[in-house]
């Protein structure tokens, strides 16, 4: 991901990882989002707080994990 244009941060992890939401809340879109994000899961946690997990492998989303970290160019599941 090119880091001048990244909007969000990075978590270095394997491909596979299990991915965890932050914290509690409900799925309010999981699916194909558009460019760059693809496989997206989108949470509303509360009226002020709302988080976005992109770059997915495979959606899960069921309560603790949500999806697997894919494999990049770089070899590692960074997202």
């Amino acid at each position: 991901m090119d880091k001048a244009k990244s909007k969000g941060i990075e978590i270095a992890a394997k491909a596979g990882d299990p991915v965890n939401a932050a914290t509690l809340g409900r799925v309010v879109f999981a699916g194909d989002g558009d460019k760059p994000y693809v496989k997206l899961i989108v949470i509303k946690h509360d009226d002020m707080l709302v988080t976005a997990y992109g770059h997915n492998r495979k959606l899960l989303v069921k309560e603790g994990t949500i999806a697997e970290m894919p494999a990049t160019d770089h070899g590692n599941g960074s997202m």
